[in-house]
């Protein structure tokens, strides 16, 4: 075997580690990636489990929420624009578990989550409202779906039928 010889087979060699390389560099980034989603993910969790705490350990925010929902019409003033925001960051929540699942192809368990919360909050009179007037600065995609949602109408079972009586 002559240097030329030798000179090929080495640069074949280097050639076939890029290419290896770069393959695993690309499994490394997908799969870095797909962490980065799920750690959102978890952030938009707790987000929730901070506003739902919030509602439960707080009667008058608690109260407010469920007024607003079902009559939106009876809060004052400053009682509609504290509902405004609370049912604001629900949206926002809800639209960007939508994103991760649609736009990303992220598989968790909140896509049926995310349908049943939709049908069942946004067919309120007071989310409805909250979602008509967001309709111009949320993605058409993620109103369409809303929408259909909506169409769905789940019924809120009591949880507590459904535990067995011990």
């Amino acid at each position: 075997m002559n240097l030329d010889n030798l000179a090929n087979v080495g640069e074949l060699l280097a050639a076939t580690a890029t290419v290896i390389t770069l393959i695993i560099v690309a499994i490394e980034l997908r799969a870095n990636r797909r962490q980065n989603r799920l750690s959102l993910l978890t952030a938009l969790d707790k987000g929730w489990q901070d506003i739902n705490a919030q509602m439960t350990q707080d009667e008058v925010t608690g109260d407010l929420f469920f007024r607003g929902a079902s009559d939106p019409g009876s809060l004052t003033d400053q009682e509609a624009a504290r509902f405004w925001y609370l049912v604001v960051q629900y949206v926002n929540h809800h639209k960007s578990v939508w994103t991760l699942l649609t736009k990303d192809g992220l598989d968790t368990h909140h896509e049926r989550w995310l349908r049943t919360d939709i049908s069942l909050a946004y067919n309120t009179p007071g989310y409805r409202g909250v979602l008509l007037s967001m309709k111009e600065y949320l993605p058409p995609e993620f109103i369409a779906f809303a929408e259909k949602q909506q169409e769905t109408n789940f019924e809120l079972a009591d949880w507590r039928k459904l535990v067995p009586q011990y």
